[in-house]
């Protein structure tokens, strides 16, 4: 009879802050929240999104204080080869807030892909993407991101974002190429992640009178509960999830493979007897309710919040994390090895 164990062994990893950027923005200074998550960041997304432009016969503004301005202005993007325009700005009570000595607004010129703000001395103070305005007002087609591949940002100890390695990067850099010469109506965007430290999940099943107990079970639970994941291992696990998840067009390994008992990713996972891995890829933003991105790929329908189950043992090897006696409790999407 195939032996089974009472306690199973899960590993969560929550997503923590998270930041998109375009790809140009990766050589310039970045506002300072926007830096700190990059510094932070464990996992890069790259993805691409419609490219919005303004319209700049369309800017009518309406009131400027010392503190907001209140405007609208219509977005243009492609869309399955159709042209789109959409009004977004302070008819929806959304005025654009001001900073020190900021006293009006401008589109940027031709392609006219940006709202500029500007000093009381006519310098550009700043500028904002058409792309995140479209984001700010959550324009349906803009706010949908195409996985194209996923890599780790975790540098060495001496460059801890690893930010020149992302710049330079050949996979980011065929990708720019080939989007502009194939896709013109859309954006690369660079993702940033962080991600939250491994959490232990057990849970027991009573009903399984194959299972073992007692003092065995409770030396299994321990040695498994002490295990320390290294930072690096954790990352690397992390990514090897979330690209079986998406199977992103770009990534060319770790799309068949896993899980695997042949796995180096997964050695450990194996040793320490893990049932299952889940990574929760979140793209709701706490602080704004209702504001979000969606991640989808050719596999995986879009969404602000993917939850990746990835299960490392055979079912009917061995009991799974979601089984309690002979009932399977299992959700919908679990990962096996193909």
């Amino acid at each position: 009879m195939t032996k089974h164990y009472m306690t199973n062994f899960a590993i969560e990893f929550p997503t923590g802050n998270f930041v998109f950027l375009s790809a140009n923005a990766l050589h310039y200074n970045l506002p300072e929240e926007s830096q700190r998550t990059v510094n932070n960041s464990h996992i890069y997304f790259i993805v691409d999104v419609p490219k919005a432009t303004i319209d700049p016969n369309s800017l009518s503004v309406s009131e400027i204080s010392n503190k907001e301005v209140k405007m609208t202005m219509d977005l243009l993007y492609r869309f399955n080869g159709s042209q789109k325009r959409v009004p977004v700005g302070s008819q929806f009570d959304k005025p654009l807030e001001l900073l020190e000595n900021e006293v009006s607004v401008r589109i940027s010129d031709y392609p006219h892909i940006a709202l500029e703000i500007l000093d009381s001395n006519k310098h550009v103070s700043r500028a904002i993407n058409a792309n995140e305005i479209g984001f700010y007002f959550q324009v349906e087609d803009l706010i949908e991101y195409k996985v194209l591949y996923v890599g780790q940002a975790f540098g060495n100890a001496a460059n801890r974002n690893s930010m020149d390695r992302i710049r330079n990067h050949s996979t980011l850099q065929k990708i720019l190429a080939e989007s502009n010469a194939t896709k013109p109506d859309r954006n690369v965007l660079i993702g940033m992640f962080e991600f939250g430290n491994a959490h232990f999940v057990t849970a027991s099943n009573p009903n399984d009178e194959s299972a073992i107990s007692g003092l065995e079970d409770y030396q299994r639970t321990m040695n498994t509960l002490n295990w320390k994941i290294p930072l690096k291992q954790q990352i690397s696990i992390i990514e090897a999830a979330i690209i079986r998840f998406f199977e992103p067009e770009y990534n060319i390994s770790l799309k068949d493979n896993l899980p695997s008992k042949n796995s180096k990713t997964l050695a450990e996972c194996y040793k320490y007897e893990i049932s299952n891995i889940v990574v929760n890829v979140a793209t709701m933003f706490d602080n704004f309710w209702g504001i979000r991105n969606l991640l989808y790929s050719e596999k995986v329908p879009k969404n602000s919040w993917h939850v990746i189950s990835i299960a490392l043992h055979d079912a009917n090897e061995r009991k799974n994390f979601f089984s309690i006696g002979d009932q399977m409790f299992e959700p919908r999407g679990v990962l096996r090895h193909k």
